[in-house]
């Protein structure tokens, strides 16, 4: 068995893990850090995420020099004597037959927390890979097999022996060589508290362990016990797995066998359908591929499958007579102290938004998009809002060609990133549902740019256009609606933003075109209006969850020559720069001298995000930049701080108290500033 773990690259599965934190509770996890001072180990609490990061971190010549992880809280050296609890179940595959894709799928039908990462060796052809799963609570360690044989049960037993011995741990982190490492995270209840999986775990040595609570693995359940079973909620996924076995046996057909589970579940009444009968009715056809075979499967799609969503009909099922279900209950100091959405866009946008931006055509709604998407990879402010750095994708799916002419201008203007990726070849986002049999017709489009998402991980995705990405709806129609917002919130799941640009209506009533239930379940929307007669346009937020429509967003279009054609002529394109919304005709071209005080001072507030920054320390930063002043006078510095500070609060770029001895960015709020004196 190879413990070596070269550099990781993580593959979350977990899409909504950036906006609603970890599902899995806090772990106990301790580290040993030298393999030949086993005495030398810290313990710490953490999420599964969390968890995930520290399994990356570290660096080592070869694995003697990489600390080891075991999920248990210890006291002394390693091996089964020093357990005093388990918080976590390891286990280690090297088999080479199933695939750690196959194994995230498997813990996800069984609606399993835990990661999934592979080993140095593992190879497409021959994979090896490992399992963390965390627990709700610490245990007796003489429980830790259970927990171990619940897991092996998923896999028919194909584990290393080690994983069933309590004190075994494995190296973390990465060595300077060896295959890259991919980390999959899943979703779901504690492995000890998954009780129906008793009857499928798979003991040390195939051997039965009997006890009052649980069935042995190898009990003799009839057909009717198993239906019994999932009627009762005594237990689902592990009946539903040994029902598959019986019925393919029997010669029923996987799609006939999905029927029968369907109706079972059907049966069982209103008032006793629990989150757990909604999570494994989901599971049913995946439950019933152990016994049938991914090749009887494999055609029979739902949109459930796709999207991974809530199915409609759960959606609008009254309540359940007895529990809360799906609900959540909060009291308002609860809310108060929730944590916000990571933004994107501070005060604008956030991690798992949908958003539009909408305008007629030729208004500057494709000047604007790709210009706040470039700041956004920068991480520089956009018409006055901080923005969190981070990859941006922009999907031209209507004018490619030109928007690449677009993206040039603006890395000449602004420089150069590797966080814009512009995607081009994209004609159709969109899928069709068989209203007979429920499959789902995903484009190729879609499944390979839900594809990129996840690998690439954007803050932020930008579809240009809607129009264009989406060519068989008809915008008035809400089924079709209906599907963009689905899409867009399908992409939106891996946790990035998803800016839908799109056309307005001929009424100009400062709504996106098509039917109402766009607008409905937009987060974000920003009309763009016609240029005026100085050439500026101008952006009114119609609707904005994440802080006021009354900020102010103007800009005009640009002209920038980006090189020249076959005939020697030179080739200009257009590029969005920001304006002064107060008097409009004037673009913000910052001095130098204005520009660096500014930056000093939005880096001061990136590195103390909740602290007041000292109006006299930003000073003093400013003078010792090299960028502010070329002189070292201190009289010459003194007026050009005196001009900067002046300069930018009446741009209303920063809000100074000398009194209070505080200084701050501000976003497009009307802020005057007297020229008196500030220093």
């Amino acid at each position: 068995m190879t413990n070596d773990v070269p550099h990781l690259r993580v593959v979350y599965d977990s899409e909504f893990d950036d906006i609603l934190g970890p599902v899995s509770p806090r772990v106990c996890v301790t580290t040993y850090r030298d393999v030949y001072k086993p005495a030398l180990y810290d313990t710490q609490e953490m999420s599964l995420s969390e968890l995930a990061d520290m399994v990356r971190q570290p660096v080592g010549e070869a694995k003697d020099n990489l600390p080891l992880i075991k999920l248990a809280r210890v006291n002394g050296k390693r091996g089964n004597d020093s357990i005093l609890s388990v918080s976590g179940v390891e286990v280690d595959y090297d088999a080479g037959e199933i695939t750690p894709q196959e194994a995230r799928k498997r813990l996800n039908d069984a609606g399993i927390a835990a990661l999934v990462y592979t080993t140095p060796t593992h190879t497409p052809g021959h994979p090896k890979w490992r399992i963390l799963a965390p627990l709700s609570q610490e245990h007796d360690p003489k429980e830790r097999e259970r927990f171990a044989a619940r897991i092996i049960g998923l896999f028919d037993g194909k584990f290393d022996p080690a994983s069933y011995v309590l004190g075994q741990s494995y190296f973390i982190g990465q060595t300077t060589s060896g295959n890259p490492v991919e980390t999959f995270q899943t979703e779901g209840q504690c492995i000890d508290e998954a009780h129906d999986l008793d009857r499928t775990a798979r003991w040390k040595d195939d051997r039965q362990h009997v006890d009052n609570a649980t069935p042995a693995p190898g009990d003799k359940a009839t057909e009717a016990d198993l239906l019994r079973d999932i009627f009762t909620g005594e237990n689902y996924h592990a009946s539903m797995v040994r029902l598959g076995g019986i019925w393919a046996k029997a010669g029923i057909g996987y799609v006939d066998a999905i029927k029968q589970l369907e109706r079972v579940f059907g049966d069982i009444p209103a008032d006793q359908r629990d989150q757990r009968w909604h999570d494994r009715r989901k599971t049913i056809e995946t439950s019933l591929i152990y016994a049938y075979g991914r090749d009887a499967a494999k055609e029979h799609h739902t949109a459930d499958d796709l999207f991974d969503d809530d199915d409609v009909s759960d959606q609008i099922e009254a309540a359940p007579a007895s529990g809360h279900g799906r609900l959540t209950i909060l009291t308002p100091g609860q809310c108060q102290n929730l944590p916000p959405k990571p933004y994107v866009v501070k005060g604008l946008l956030a991690a798992g938004d949908v958003a539009c931006i909408f305008g007629a055509p030729g208004a500057g709604k494709s000047m604007i998009a790709p210009y706040l998407g470039y700041m956004i990879a920068q991480g520089k402010e956009a018409f006055g809002s901080r923005t969190k750095a981070g990859t941006v994708m922009y999907v031209a799916a209507e004018d490619e060609h030109g928007m690449r002419s677009r993206v040039t201008a603006l890395m000449e203007q602004h420089g150069t990133t590797d966080d814009f990726l512009l995607i081009g070849g994209v004609s159709n986002l969109g899928y069709s549902v068989d209203s007979r049999t429920g499959k789902v017709d995903k484009s190729d489009d879609l499944t390979r740019l839900k594809e990129l998402v996840r690998e690439r991980k954007p803050s932020i995705v930008f579809i240009d256009t809607l129009a264009m990405a989406f060519p068989d709806i008809t915008e008035n129609d809400s089924e079709s609606m209906v599907k963009v917002v689905r899409v867009a919130r399908y992409l939106a799941k891996s946790g990035c933003a998803v800016v839908l640009i799109h056309h307005d209506t001929k009424a100009d009533n400062g709504t996106p075109r098509g039917h109402s239930v766009l607008n409905g379940a937009l987060d974000m929307a920003l009309h763009v209006k016609a240029k005026d007669q100085n050439g500026v346009i101008n952006g009114k937020l119609t609707k904005n969850r994440n802080g006021t429509c009354d900020r102010q967003i103007a800009f005009k279009i640009a002209a920038h020559e980006i090189g020249t054609d076959e005939d020697g002529d030179q080739i200009t394109a257009g590029y969005c720069e920001p304006c002064s919304n107060r008097d409009g005709a004037t673009p913000l071209r910052l001095s130098p001298q204005l520009s660096t005080a500014r930056d000093i001072l939005i880096e001061m507030e990136r590195e103390a995000p909740d602290k007041p920054i000292r109006f006299s320390d930003w000073k003093r930063r400013c003078t010792e930049s090299a960028g502010f002043c070329a002189s070292n006078d201190a009289a010459a510095l003194r007026q050009a701080l005196n001009r900067t500070v002046t300069h930018l609060s009446r741009l209303n770029l920063i809000i100074a108290d000398k009194a209070k001895d505080t200084v701050r960015t501000a976003g497009q709020e009307s802020i005057q500033f007297g020229d008196e004196d500030v220093m």
